[in-house]
């Protein structure tokens, strides 16, 4: 009896295991949001700077303002 009553009590621990996996699972749009947002924030950065290179937007001495954000530590 005690032996059953503890393969019961296991069997209900694992199965309780491979539910919580399945809802802690992340939406699949959250996800896309946040890669979206991602490539944006790489965008802002990143496109004054290739601008620069092609030669589409004059250099200064001084960076720019989010350039200098985007580098201080």
């Amino acid at each position: 009896m005690k032996k059953r009553l503890m393969l019961a009590g296991f069997a209900l621990a694992l199965g309780a295991g491979y539910t919580l996996t399945a809802f802690s699972q992340v939406k699949p749009e959250i996800l896309v949001k946040q890669r979206q947002a991602a490539m944006t924030l790489q965008g802002k950065y990143a496109g004054p700077l290739g601008g620069m290179a092609a030669g589409k937007v004059p250099t200064t001495r001084t960076p720019s303002r989010s350039i200098r954000r985007c580098s201080t530590p």
